[in-house]
């Protein structure tokens, strides 16, 4: 901020994946030390952020350690040990709560596979009920909609709405990157 040419009147930070964990670990560690450059922050925008963790994740960190007790399988245990460390914070929580009082306006993308809004027969109906507990469970294909969308403020300033929030349906994690809706 204090580089910038010119004087910096909005910051919008937006992050895909985990590049929103990290602008959410930047804001809480800024807020904590007082550094100026967050007062011009004016936004943020998240895209499929694992802010609630991924459950496949969960999964691998699970199966490691059931692979690592027989000697048989130890070498599933080194095979899938090559991850980051960075993707296996994903196994929990690691983002930091923002505080509720926080001025700064939280928008929040997310996706899933599956269209949960199919409304017709009754073949539809069924399809519908399996696909709205894939696209609770499932999501992108690696962050569920509930974690992509969780840890915004919500304290009636900002509220949760289709203003601040977006699913889009019948899309993977990495086409948020590039998907006309998200714009």
């Amino acid at each position: 901020v204090s580089a910038w040419p010119v004087p910096v009147e909005d910051l919008v930070l937006v992050g895909h994946s985990m590049g929103g964990l990290l602008i959410r670990c930047a804001l809480a560690e800024a807020l904590a030390s007082g550094s100026p450059w967050v007062s011009h922050v004016t936004a943020t925008v998240s895209l499929g952020t694992p802010v609630d963790g991924a459950p496949l994740e969960r999964g691998v960190a699970d199966l490691a350690e059931l692979a690592e007790r027989l000697a048989e399988t130890r070498w599933v245990t080194e095979l899938i040990g090559v991850r980051s460390v960075g993707i296996r914070d994903l196994a929990g929580k690691i983002s930091p709560d923002l505080p509720d009082t926080l001025s700064i306006r939280q928008y929040a993308v997310a996706a899933s596979y599956f269209d949960a809004r199919l409304q017709h027969g009754l073949i539809e109906r069924l399809r519908d009920r399996v696909a709205h507990r894939l696209h609770a469970r499932v999501g992108d294909g690696l962050v569920p909609v509930a974690s992509a969308l969780a840890g915004r403020a919500d304290d009636g300033s900002h509220p949760r709405s289709e203003e601040t929030t977006i699913v889009i349906h019948g899309i993977h994690h990495q086409d948020l990157l590039n998907h006309p809706q998200v714009y």
